[in-house]
């Protein structure tokens, strides 16, 4: 026989399992999924399709070489403290796009405006220049362990405003070149630790398309002190040897330089 206090027991059992039963699994059916959504989330953040670098930069170059202006030629050499005091315009900027299959580009414009002031002395000769530069290519991405390779091939366009003043007459020569030139070339990174990597990139082009010969050498590395942010240092150099025209005419344009000098920017990643 049950007895009336056992029986009161049972009751109050099962009262308090009915009332918190229910509540027990709504706890579950809740938590369950939102941390199934927040794995989720995390997992889509790690692996987007595109990753995307946007770096403008700071380049302090000289310009040394020769050139020639219609049967006016010479050496030319403009160190960065004369272009930065005669410097009336500059925009530098490079974006990267790289897929998850490895395929990617980027974009690389870099733009100077010189002013007459910005002169290479050619005997008794002043030279003004503007100078653009883009690069436009297509890259593949290979990771090995701690090394990123990244190879590239696709087109320099250059875009020259050449302007020669001969003090003694006065006689004034301009000349406005713009030129496209394949290139090929491969980027390498080597991750050092968490917040420090080492780059290095080459390339060489022209191949007698428009400029006889063309390369582009950098060294450098990176800080990347923060979670999208990065802090890029390089030191680059550029050089092009374009002809065209006949020598000892005034159709005659030579522009057989060397751009280099130290880059710092600040690359966003998103």
């Amino acid at each position: 026989m049950v007895s009336i206090q056992e029986l009161k027991s049972c009751v109050v059992a099962a009262g308090l399992f009915a009332i918190c039963a229910p509540a027990t699994a709504l706890a579950e059916e809740t938590d369950s999924p939102t941390a199934e959504t927040a794995a989720v989330a995390a997992a889509s953040r790690s692996q987007k399709p595109w990753q995307f670098e946007f770096q403008p930069y700071f380049f302090a170059p000289s310009i040394d070489g020769s050139t020639s202006l219609g049967r006016v030629g010479g050496d030319v050499s403009v160190d960065p403290g004369t272009i930065f005091e005669n410097l009336e315009a500059a925009f530098l900027a490079r974006f990267e796009a790289t897929h998850e299959s490895g395929y990617g580009f980027y974009v690389d414009y870099s733009m100077m405006n010189l002013g007459s002031g910005a002169s290479s002395p050619l005997g008794d000769v002043d030279v003004d220049i503007d100078q653009a530069v883009l690069d436009v290519a297509a890259t593949y991405r290979v990771e090995r362990s701690e090394d990123i390779f990244d190879f590239y091939a696709g087109i320099r366009r250059w875009k020259l405003e050449h302007n020669t003043i001969l003090t003694a007459g006065p006689v004034t020569l301009n000349r406005k070149e713009t030129w496209v030139d394949p290139m090929v070339g491969v980027k390498w990174q080597r991750r050092l630790s968490d917040e420090w990597r080492v780059i290095a990139m080459a390339d060489i082009g022209g191949f007698g398309v428009a400029s006889d010969f063309a390369w582009q050498a950098a060294l450098g590395g990176a800080y990347d002190g923060w979670e999208n942010t990065s802090i890029v240092f390089m030191y680059r150099a550029t050089g092009v040897d374009y002809e065209t025209g006949t020598s000892g005419t005034s159709s005659y344009f030579k522009y057989d330089t060397v751009t280099s000098g130290p880059l710092v920017g600040v690359s966003f990643r998103f």
